[in-house]
């Protein structure tokens, strides 16, 4: 307690001690200071000081906007290797499914791939402790540390008896923001954006050279679920497609250090491709800046549904103990003068916000393109051409939860499965190639699907089964071809089936008459 006293006495001296008689900064932390005092002296159990001051300082930010926030060590800690683009850790991806705690990818050459971990491997502790009280966010804490470091996990493995332990070195472990690229057909590529990190453009250039060499003459930017990122890097892809000297973006704060125009410096990329964008709710800031730029200047179309709406921009101020202050410092601007921040006077409505229609949007305030488009403000990017995604059956979700189609596709993909041996045989292809292979669900895979699900002791409707065949197909194949080569060959799949990808392909003779 004799810390936490001490905290407020130099914040006091700090912030305080010239204020006159009745300041209400003054007042306001003497009755906090009072309220600390009655729960160190009356509260039933021990308190963590260090978390109630944080929490306080968190909730006061959110007081003044949905953004601003205060990073704790662990916090800072994780923005810093988001923003590197890189951290020290085994090279795997995990999920929790219902109480285990599954391993989905392992990345060829890390430390997990070098000790022969596998997707569908259950990791059921890590340095000894049992993960099944852990969420997957702690269990990644605790799988990450300091480079050259040892963490030991135990594993549990389909066809293995006991469970074993695996000791590893952790490593430094890179975050692509390119997610994946590949041809949607011999003249459209197609190149997925994570986030936007420090790499973001080196990894989008490399991709866009490989496509070109696979024949690309159009471009689909899958923009869906970026959260944004780095506002340099952001202005740096959107430039790849801009002339040069055109505005990007631009910010305007209380201080005139906030306030900055972004314009593109670079010619000779690829401002001649035809280009379309995709976004849907859960591409924001970063995501919304390159495509506000685009549509702006009539340089892409813009397929989806609305963007999330974030408009304000942070600045981290860092702080003592190893912790930060990320605040609200300006609001950013697209180049017609468009703001994309959506109200959020309504906190609660503004996080739980999914999916917007129509009616919900402000379509009366616009701003006109060079072309004379109609480009919409205050509520995040309006697509040019709006595709919903499909709603889900139920029993989709419900099977995704209980883990049935990560299951089944690592059961069946198993080496010695007759089934997967039989059609390997058959078409004298590796796993690898299932999908190029034209793998499709027989009605003999479908039988040992049924009869898996049985197996799961899980209660579901056969009839509904069927009913919905065509839906549980898809997320059967999309998990085997994932996880027999990898989340690009998943994506691959989808892509042949994707409504918001296949309109995409169907605008890119919009996108090209834009270039004239």
């Amino acid at each position: 307690m004799r810390k936490i006293y001490l905290l407020f006495l130099i914040f006091f001296l700090l912030f305080f001690s010239e204020n006159e008689a009745g300041d209400p900064w003054d007042e306001g932390l003497k009755v906090y200071s009072e309220i600390v005092s009655i729960i160190d002296k009356n509260y039933p159990q021990k308190i963590d000081y260090e978390e109630l001051i944080y929490n306080t300082i968190r909730g006061a930010l959110l007081r003044l906007d949905p953004h601003s926030s205060f990073l704790d060590p662990k916090a800072l800690a994780s923005i810093r290797e988001d923003q590197a683009g890189k951290f020290y850790g085994l090279g795997i991806t995990i999920q929790k499914i219902e109480e285990r705690l599954v391993i989905t990818s392992v990345i060829e050459g890390g430390p997990a791939w070098k000790k022969r971990l596998r997707a569908g491997d259950v990791i059921t502790h890590i340095d000894g402790e049992p993960t099944r009280d852990l969420s997957a966010q702690e269990a990644v804490r605790k799988l990450r540390g300091a480079k050259g470091t040892e963490v030991k996990v135990t594993i549990l493995r389909r066809g293995v008896e006991k469970p074993f332990e695996v000791s590893i070195v952790r490593e430094e472990i890179p975050y692509h923001s390119v997610n994946y690229y590949f041809m949607l057909n011999k003249d459209v590529g197609y190149i997925s954006l994570r986030n936007f990190a420090e790499n973001t453009t080196k990894e989008f250039e490399e991709a866009v050279k490989e496509l070109k060499k696979a024949g690309m003459k159009s471009l689909i930017l899958d923009l869906r679920w970026n959260q944004g990122g780095s506002l340099q890097q952001a202005v740096s892809i959107a430039d790849e497609f801009l002339e040069k000297g055109k505005l990007i973006v631009y910010t305007k704060g209380r201080r005139p250090e906030s306030s900055q125009e972004f314009y593109s410096e670079e010619d000779n990329q690829l401002e001649r491709i035809p280009l379309v964008v995709l976004i849907n709710s859960s591409s924001a800031s970063a995501s919304e800046i390159v495509a506000g730029a685009l549509q702006d200047h009539d340089r892409a179309i813009i397929v989806g549904t609305p963007s999330w709406g974030k408009g304000l921009v942070q600045t981290i101020f860092y702080l003592s103990h190893n912790t930060a202050l990320t605040l609200t410092t300006s609001k950013y601007y697209t180049p017609t003068g468009r703001s994309v921040q959506r109200d959020y006077t309504f906190l609660e409505d503004y996080f739980l916000y999914l999916e917007r229609n129509d009616e919900d949007l402000n379509l009366h305030e616009f701003k006109l393109t060079p072309k004379g488009r109609k480009v919409f403000a205050g509520g995040g990017i309006i697509p040019d051409i709006r595709v919903d995604s499909p709603s889900l059956p139920n029993i989709v979700g419900f099977l995704r939860l209980k883990g049935a189609f990560f299951d089944y596709a690592n059961k069946f993909l198993d080496d010695k499965n007759p089934l997967l041996i039989r059609y390997l045989r058959s078409k004298r292809i590796k796993k690898q190639d299932l999908f190029e292979s034209g793998f499709e669900i027989t009605d003999e895979i479908w039988k040992d699907w049924i009869s898996f699900l049985k197996g799961l002791n899980i209660k579901f409707d056969e009839k509904e089964t069927e009913k919905n065949k065509k839906w549980l197909v898809q997320e059967l194949l999309y998990e085997i071809f994932s996880q027999a080569d990898g989340f690009a060959e998943g994506a691959k799949y989808l892509s042949t089936f994707d409504p918001q990808i296949l309109k995409g392909i169907e605008a890119i003779p919009k996108a090209k008459a834009l270039l004239y």
